[in-house]
């Protein structure tokens, strides 16, 4: 971390029932959903957003048609832009991480868990005994595949893998005793204050019990020779403006040879298995041809799709722009991706391949706002990175 910077903890605890959008569509794409349900952790995009914003806000660049050229300053000139190939200037902000839960003190990380139907326990997973949730590769070959152990055969179709929370201390949280569904039902109306031809539909909203979701932001102390403000404040988050409190902690420096994305993966659980393999914290753009190459994986894809804003150009940020050609006064939406799920497990399968992944993840542009954050197993954690990387 540079002299003219500074690690914060941020908490945010929803103040009511929150929802957050997965799948963004446009007019044009003329979809209806009738049943919305909503994501349980905020999309890394709307925590970027929600902190671009709140440093408007607080540091009194609002509104922004009065003061752009010191906004592109202080936020940066564009939001986040997945096809970008270089990383991105966010004008404060240097490094954000995944988002987390935290529980008593305790950071809890989604982690997929071998699971015998028979049993409500969960158990580490053993090498030889992948089965269900796996996925087998083009290039890995039959004579290769992982073999049920003599007396795991007789259990081989009751064997499966969920998704928890899980502790550093290795502690277990089930996602439904965390995550509350609260339901809802809404009507769209149209300008005229008319009901919407298929307007009905019906809300799976979450609350969360005794937790609340934390990340780690680093942000300089000045731009443009002004101090950056960034304190406690209430905020809305996402396309439905949820509310939540936002509580700021400033951290210790780091200790020498230690790097931002430490402070976010050596709090995350260890998966238990002696074979290599690629731990994903985070949700991970990763090429399709390294993750063909794998020798075995345990994941599922995510889709993902973003607004997206140009701070010098937009004006009507209440409306989508119906394609990207009209996007340079109405936000517009980004291309379409598939990433890898948080939890994800990457078994490459030869020590070059494991290079080459980590090398790409860690090297990735979205790396420094919270993406492909990951560990390598056994060893823990990722080689050292450079303080130039941030994360």
């Amino acid at each position: 971390m540079k002299n003219d910077e500074r690690d914060l903890k941020i908490t945010l605890t929803p103040l009511a029932p929150y929802f957050f959008g997965g799948r963004k569509r446009t007019e044009a794409e003329k979809e209806t959903d009738y049943f919305l349900r909503s994501l349980q952790f905020p999309p890394q995009t709307s925590i970027l957003g929600m902190v671009r914003h709140s440093l408007l806000i607080q540091n009194n660049l609002m509104p922004l048609s009065k003061h752009r050229e010191k906004a592109a300053k202080l936020i940066g000139p564009e939001s986040f832009d997945a096809e970008k190939t270089n990383p991105q200037d966010f004008g404060a902000l240097s490094a954000l991480s995944p988002v987390f839960l935290e529980q008593k003190a305790k950071s809890y990380h989604i982690q997929y868990m071998q699971k015998d139907e028979d049993s409500e326990k969960p158990k580490k997973i053993e090498f030889e005994t992948f089965n269900g949730k796996c996925f087998r590769f083009p290039d890995s070959h039959p004579d290769k595949l992982l073999r049920l152990k003599e007396k795991e055969k007789e259990k081989e179709k009751k064997i499966k893998f969920c998704r928890y929370l899980i502790s550093a201390e290795g502690e277990k949280l089930e996602f439904d005793d965390v995550f509350k569904p609260f339901e809802r039902v809404g009507i769209k109306k149209g300008e005229s204050g008319q009901t919407e031809e298929k307007g009905y539909y019906k809300q799976i909203c979450y609350r969360l019990d005794k937790s609340r979701f934390c990340f780690y932001l680093r942000l300089k102390n000045e731009v443009d020779g002004q101090t950056v403000e960034f304190a406690d404040s209430l905020i809305t988050l996402g396309g439905e403006r949820s509310m939540f409190s936002l509580k700021v902690e400033e951290l210790k420096p780091l200790a020498e040879g230690e790097n931002f994305s430490s402070r976010f993966t050596k709090l995350c659980p260890t998966p238990g298995i002696n074979e290599s393999c690629i731990v994903l914290h985070s949700q991970a753009f990763l090429k399709p041809d390294l993750l063909d190459k794998c020798f075995f994986a345990i994941s599922s894809p995510e889709f993902f799709r973003n607004i997206r804003t140009k701070v010098g150009k937009t004006k009507k940020f209440y409306n989508l722009a119906a394609s990207r050609d009209d996007s340079d006064a109405t936000p517009f939406l980004s291309g379409k991706h598939n990433l890898l799920s948080r939890g994800s497990i990457l078994f490459p399968g030869s020590p070059e391949l494991e290079k080459e992944i980590q090398e790409y993840l860690q090297n990735h542009p979205a790396h420094k706002i919270g993406f492909n954050y990951f560990n390598i197993h056994p060893s823990g954690s990722p080689e050292k990175q450079s303080e130039d990387q941030h994360v």
